[in-house]
């Protein structure tokens, strides 16, 4: 049987979503509980092996959210400024809104984003560069 003692796990983590009650917006607002701790989903003994079914997860968590339904402000969601940013979507040839408040945002993507391509929705996703649903955490070796 293998040793494992001295070699660190990497655990794919879900990271804590919780739904803001006292949001009005009309698509409802998820704050992140916890950023450094969430509920853990697997383990791997290769960082690129935990890496790789934290990048599968996050994907089909994407394929199903509104990214600006998470956390309050768009500086929450990107290191980007917000006219860089602009100037990112519309590199990607995306139009953004005109923002009032900040679930127009929110509006934007569900008014526009199914008629945008595949590579326009992961450009948008690619600049949200601090919004994630799946971490990999490394952790102590179990002897440790």
């Amino acid at each position: 049987m293998p040793q494992f003692d001295d070699k660190p796990l990497w655990l794919v983590q879900k990271v804590w979503w919780e739904q803001d009650e006292e949001c009005t917006s009309p698509h409802g607002r998820w704050l992140c509980a916890d950023p450094d701790f969430g509920e853990p989903v697997t383990a791997f003994l290769s960082r690129k092996a935990a890496q790789a079914e934290a990048d599968r997860l996050e994907l089909e968590a994407r394929a199903r959210a509104n990214p600006f339904c998470y956390d309050t402000d768009l500086e929450d969601r990107t290191s980007m400024p917000e006219g860089v940013f602009r100037d990112w979507l519309t590199d990607a040839g995306l139009e953004p809104p005109i923002v009032h408040q900040d679930y127009d945002w929110a509006d934007w993507w569900e008014w526009h984003s199914a008629g945008w391509t595949e590579q326009q929705r992961q450009k948008v996703w690619e600049a949200l560069d601090y919004l994630h649903f799946y971490l990999v955490v490394k952790l102590p070796p179990p002897g440790k």
